[in-house]
């Protein structure tokens, strides 16, 4: 009895933990979508809070019903499974992108394609929307849960896209360290690899757990997967949030001057840190920098 309380307390943090992604993935489409200037990580990272919004909804819906042991549980988690291949889709672009940025920075800068972000992100979305339709209609018309159209899914969000993840990951920090010294690291970069980083750790378990079709093991090694993947789903704001201040500034600087701060294009990086140099007091810099 004791051992079930502990299951279902956890299950109970992995929805506190979902409610706060949602208000804080909320806030970041809110302030990217309507008040930020498109660029093409921002645009990537949109998307991505999008789909952990998605995710954290849909993960609590399905443990609600859960608890009340309904049979449409089945349905939520396949669209939170669809949710969680869109975030994985964005998270792979994004890091194969920042690698070519960082590793070929002039290929990149004159020979990328126009509104390829746009694009990707369309793609992406279209091939989780397919495969949860798919998979929906599958249980919904002939009551299979388990079939081919989960193995496809499997495959390609447990392992192709997750090996595509570690890949990037390692090849970007080989990367910006070989170049730390000419070109430290600017706040994208650090949001970047922090994302990827606390993915790996934090949504690894759970990847693992999909990958060998552990859905039937025990309720509370179940709930702490969840639990890991639903704060890697909802820490975001918080590193767009540390990243983005700088510390002479004044801390009750909105979370919009942060995010502009983290998304500013490499001119205006490359600015800041000229007016580092200059004999200015750091509110005369904040000012100069958030005008």
């Amino acid at each position: 009895m004791d051992r079930e309380v502990f299951c279902y307390s956890f299950l109970t943090a992995v929805i506190l933990t979902c409610v706060f992604g949602c208000v804080g993935n909320g806030r970041i489409i809110w302030l990217l979508g309507f008040h930020i200037k498109k660029n093409t990580f921002s645009t990537y990272i949109l998307h991505l809070a999008v789909a952990d919004l998605g995710t954290v909804a849909f993960l609590t819906l399905s443990l609600i019903v859960y608890f009340f042991q309904k049979p449409s549980f089945f349905v939520l988690y396949t669209f939170f499974l669809g949710t969680c291949m869109a975030s994985l889709g964005f998270l792979t672009v994004i890091s194969m992108e920042r690698c070519a940025s960082v590793l070929f920075p002039r290929w990149y800068q004159h020979h990328r394609p126009k509104r390829l972000s746009t694009r990707l992100s369309f793609l992406i979305w279209a091939l989780a929307g397919m495969f949860c339709g798919l998979e929906v209609f599958a249980y919904v018309a002939y009551g299979v849960w388990e079939n081919r159209i989960v193995a496809v899914i499997i495959v390609v969000d447990f392992w192709v896209l997750p090996s595509l993840v570690t890949i990037c990951t390692f090849v970007l920090l080989v990367g910006l360290c070989c170049q730390y010294e000419n070109h430290p690291p600017g706040n994208l970069n650090t949001v970047i690899i922090l994302m990827l980083l606390f993915f790996l750790i934090f949504g690894g378990p759970w990847i693992v757990m999909n990958s060998l079709n552990l859905f039937h093991g025990p309720l509370l090694v179940l709930a702490f997967f969840h639990l890991f993947f639903s704060v890697n789903s909802s820490i975001k704001l918080i590193f767009y949030y540390l990243v983005g201040r700088q510390r002479k500034c004044h801390t009750t600087e909105p979370l919009l001057i942060k995010l502009q701060r983290v998304f500013q294009d490499e001119g205006n990086a490359t600015e800041g840190r000229e007016l580092m140099r200059m004999n200015l007091t750091p509110e005369e810099i904040c000012s100069i920098q958030t005008a």
